[in-house]
Order: C-alpha cells, then structure tokens, then sequence
C-alpha cells in the first residue's frame, strides 16, 4: 500500500475513537499484557475523550 491509498484524518466522532481504543487494547495485548489491564477492552487515556485531545487515523482509500 502506498500513501495515495491512505487517508490521513482527524477524527472527532465518538464511534472511531472507541475503535482506536479498541485496537490499542488489542496491539498491546499481543505483548503479554494481560486482559485484565483492559477490562473493557480498551485503552483510554484520561480525559481524551473531550478537547484539547486530538485523534488522528489512517484509512484505507483516497
């Protein structure tokens, strides 16, 4: 894949931020964290879900 086929965007909605923190959970817990350290299965930072935090992902497609 190169960068034409990615999209780079800030996100805002509550929906994708959950999923960020979904896979966050996700990545780390293939290091041998255990699950108990996500108990909801996801890692937040504190307060990101209000501003000043500012949330960028990468998308598939132009």
């Amino acid at each position: 894949m190169t960068n034409d086929e990615l999209r780079i965007v800030e996100v805002a909605d509550p929906d994708t931020i959950r999923r960020i923190q979904r896979l966050r959970a996700e990545c780390w817990m293939t290091t041998g964290l255990p699950a108990t350290v996500f108990p909801d299965g996801q890692w937040r930072d504190p307060g990101e879900e209000k501003p000043p935090f500012r949330h960028w992902a990468a998308f598939a497609g132009a």
